[in-house]
């Protein structure tokens, strides 16, 4: 949890830092509603990454224990399990290029959900005196679907490597 919440700490200080301390005609290129984003979501999203990677390295001390175990009751037995398992993950990794490929999109996804809302918000009166709320109204609904496309797709592919693994690991186990 202290790891956790230093990390988003230290990068929202980074990045608003970083914006702040930027030239005014660099301010003025970003759209709006970018610096939100990135001070929200994306931090957020590297609270979950860092919390991930904690879990990984603590489930990954209790394989090796066990790994460890193993090797002490049945050298052999333990030495194919642990050259399974590694035949097993070289055939995730492309699988993982999935998850990074469609995390990509739906960051992309993201912040322009983000940019364009903070500008169709500053756009209220000009939206009632053209009559075009519909117009905005669509366009929102067609990001929110966009985003929502892809953040079905990475979900599905990172809920989907766990299971795979274990499944695998199990069958190398029997």
């Amino acid at each position: 949890a202290s790891l956790t919440s230093s990390v988003i700490a230290r990068v929202r200080k980074e990045l608003s830092s970083a914006f702040l301390g930027a030239s005014w005609p660099l301010q003025q290129r970003e759209r709006g509603g970018q610096l939100q984003e990135l001070l929200t979501t994306f931090t957020q999203q590297g609270s979950q990454l860092v919390t991930s990677v904690t879990a990984a390295i603590a489930s990954g001390f209790s394989i090796a224990a066990l790994l460890g175990m193993a090797l002490v009751v049945d050298p052999l037995g333990a030495l194919v399990v642990i050259a399974f398992v590694g035949v097993l993950s070289s055939f995730l990794r492309p699988l993982r290029s999935v998850i990074r490929r469609r995390a990509g999109l739906y960051r992309d996804a993201s912040m322009d959900f983000a940019t364009s809302l903070s500008e169709i918000s500053q756009l209220g009166l000009e939206l009632h005196v053209f009559d075009v709320q519909g117009e905005a109204e669509r366009r929102v609904h067609g990001l929110i679907d966009h985003t929502a496309a892809a953040e079905r797709k990475v979900s599905f592919a990172q809920g989907s490597l766990s299971p795979i693994y274990t499944g695998l690991a199990y069958v190398a186990l029997i």
